[in-house]
């Protein structure tokens, strides 16, 4: 395990965060004396930023046969327009 400065980590931090992203540790020091570990604490996951996202013709599918017994979702969707904004026909 690597010995640093604190100054050292603070000028270098790009690449010492980098180092233990690939998995190494290092001992941190200030004025000689040990002060700290600098590791990776976690397994790091792939997070999906933005999940998938249903269109609303998807989603309208999905409720067949649940929307006041409508088995159309084109149909039902119309009708919940035609609510949702209060359009008469």
């Amino acid at each position: 395990m690597a010995v640093i400065t604190d100054i050292d980590l603070k000028n270098n931090i790009a690449e010492y965060l980098q180092a233990v992203e690939n998995g190494e540790e290092f001992v941190v020091t200030k004025n000689g004396k040990k002060i700290g570990k600098f590791a990776p604490t976690f397994e790091i996951e792939n997070i999906e930023e933005d999940p998938p996202r249903k269109d609303f013709e998807e989603i309208m599918k999905s409720l067949t046969g649940i929307l006041k017994g409508n088995e159309d979702y084109k149909s039902a969707k119309d009708e919940y327009l035609r609510e949702k904004y209060d359009i008469a026909d």
